[in-house]
């Protein structure tokens, strides 16, 4: 039993080697250059539409450059932690509120669509930064389940009355003698 609990930990420290020092850097490094592009694509926007407001344009590029400054680092508990925080500060809700304000006002479907794969984009590189607890998560949750599965009829057969139950039981072959009787 040992042996089989240690290559199971065995079996999992590789497969979390194989997604965090293979897999999830090669897939941020493509996303990382896509974001590259995106900016160089924001930055011909601006160059071939030189009427696109400043601050649309630089919020826009402040938040490209924040997500290839941090793309390592951006998982899904740090998505809800930022969302919380901002939720929390009210000064920094209406920061966050009026940098989006100011992107939806400049008009640009292109500024908006931009913005739009910039975000895909960080979601994508969240579910890849986070990908190595899902070995660990998704085993415990396909657990919880199968525990579930197994509790709710327990819970059930606990609560039929014994008279119904009688006659939910197979029969058997063979009874055992009731307290007192001689076998």
């Amino acid at each position: 039993m040992v042996i089989l609990i240690f290559l199971f930990a065995c079996v999992y420290a590789l497969l979390h080697f194989i997604w965090e020092g293979i897999l999830a850097p090669s897939l941020r490094h493509n996303i990382r250059l896509d974001l590259f592009a995106l900016r160089d694509n924001l930055r011909r926007l601006k160059i071939n539409n030189p009427e696109l407001p400043n601050d649309a344009f630089n919020t826009v590029q402040d938040g490209l450059n924040g997500a290839i400054k941090h793309l390592s680092d951006i998982d899904i508990p740090l998505l809800v932690y930022c969302d919380s925080i901002v939720k929390r500060d009210a000064k920094l809700k209406e920061v966050v509120e009026k940098r989006r304000d100011v992107v939806l006002s400049a008009n640009s479907k292109e500024l908006i669509e931009i913005a739009g794969q910039i975000r895909q984009k960080i979601e994508h590189a969240s579910r890849i930064n986070s990908g190595g607890w899902h070995l660990y998560i998704i085993p415990a949750a396909a657990g919880f389940l199968c525990l579930k599965s197994v509790c709710s009829p327990i819970f059930t057969i606990l609560y039929i009355p014994n008279w119904q139950l009688e006659k939910i039981m197979p029969e058997r072959e063979t009874r055992l003698p009731a307290v007192g009787q001689p076998c």
